[in-house]
């Protein structure tokens, strides 16, 4: 695609309905041209299957959201979240308000 179409970003999701990138940690996409790789994600009040939101801290999904996500911007790669539900004001709407 990008021989075609150099200028073009390549967009690369997780799997488990977007919500896993971690095997990007042990199988790194390369392209054939730098800095046009994308990692791109989803995040939904559902995604974990958390019982109780009101027990599971802020702290708590900055870290798993950063282990199962967002961890490759810290290797210099853009992340994108794609969809993110919607805006019921909740526990999970809050700590992803605040995340971004």
């Amino acid at each position: 695609m990008l021989k075609i179409s150099p200028h073009w970003l390549i967009f690369v999701s997780g799997i488990n309905y977007q919500l896993d990138l971690t095997d990007v940690a042990n199988f790194p996409l390369e392209l054939s041209v730098p800095n046009k790789l994308v990692y791109t994600g989803h995040f939904y009040s559902w995604s974990w299957g958390i019982p109780s939101w009101s027990l599971y801290s802020y702290d708590q999904f900055e870290k798993k959201l950063f282990n199962t996500q967002t961890f490759v911007r810290a290797k210099g790669i853009p992340f994108l979240l794609g969809e993110f539900g919607n805006n019921k004001r909740d526990i999970p709407w809050t700590y992803l308000i605040k995340y971004l």
